[in-house]
């Protein structure tokens, strides 16, 4: 398998009314509607930096949870002026702390209780891209035994080992090469992996934030949907029809050996 071109954000489900979500979001992130359909349940967000993600409606079958071992995590230029503007804004939070790599962070909660959290930014980014509250999201994975899961992605996923941490249990990983993107720099993304304790393991929990990656090909992508069913890992069904993509997203998705779930789409640029 050759691997992923990007992480490529991420859809975040709404149980309740989208287009009170949207404003939600539009409002408290400083985002804006890109494209928008009622008749697929979906809307489009999109940062100053042409970066997106996208809020989709549950479907009546789904089962998600608010919290999950998968996180986003917001990069924000100013991570005290981030916090104190959403506390203002009576929106749930924690206190600032330091994360196990040292980074300052806290969780927060949309309107639907959905778990966040927002990160102090990488200095490049906050170089390359527009300003805005908050300039796009990685994620941060939760495992059993972080030097078997850096493997499994290493292996699996074939992401680069930027930093393993043994001692304090952490790792990050990235995805992608740097390329532009929207007129901005787009480096690659990382993907924090944490050694958390059993407990957080007693059931599986699929999580209204969805991470999804993209292929470089449609190939590609048929290739890593052969590749993790060979392999034995647990592989949802393919939907979407590869051979009309131009015309809809094609996606499915797999579980890592923790239960943590992971999405891969394609679709018509």
């Amino acid at each position: 398998m050759n691997g992923f071109k990007r992480f490529d954000g991420g859809v975040i489900k709404i149980s309740g009314d989208r287009k009170k979500a949207t404003e939600w979001y539009c409002q408290h992130f400083g985002l804006k509607v890109g494209w928008d359909s009622p008749e697929e349940g979906m809307t489009v967000l999109c940062y100053p930096s042409g970066f997106a993600m996208t809020l989709e409606n549950m479907s009546p079958k789904e089962k998600l949870e608010s919290e999950s071992n998968i996180r986003f995590c917001f990069e924000t230029a100013d991570i005290i002026e981030a916090h104190t503007y959403l506390v203002n804004n009576g929106i749930e939070t924690s206190s600032i702390y330091t994360n196990i790599a040292g980074i300052s962070t806290f969780d927060f909660y949309d309107l639907e209780g959905t778990k966040l959290c927002a990160v102090e930014a990488r200095p490049q980014l906050v170089a390359s891209v527009p300003h805005s509250r908050f300039l796009f999201f990685y994620l941060h994975i939760g495992v059993r035994d972080v030097s078997n899961s850096v493997e499994w992605y290493k292996n699996h996923l074939k992401l680069k080992v930027v930093e393993e941490n043994p001692t304090k249990k952490y790792a990050i990983l990235e995805c992608g090469e740097q390329e532009e993107f929207a007129g901005n720099i787009l480096y690659p993304w990382p993907i924090y992996l944490e050694e958390i304790s059993d407990e957080h393991f007693s059931k599986r929990k699929d999580s209204k934030t969805l991470p999804y990656f993209v292929p470089e090909t449609v190939e590609d992508f048929r290739d890593a949907y052969k590749y993790f069913k060979a392999n034995n890992i647990e592989t949802s069904e393919l939907v979407g029809d590869l051979d009309n993509i131009h015309l809809q997203v094609s996606d499915f998705h797999i579980y890592d050996p923790d239960g943590n779930r992971l999405n891969f789409w394609i679709y018509g640029e």
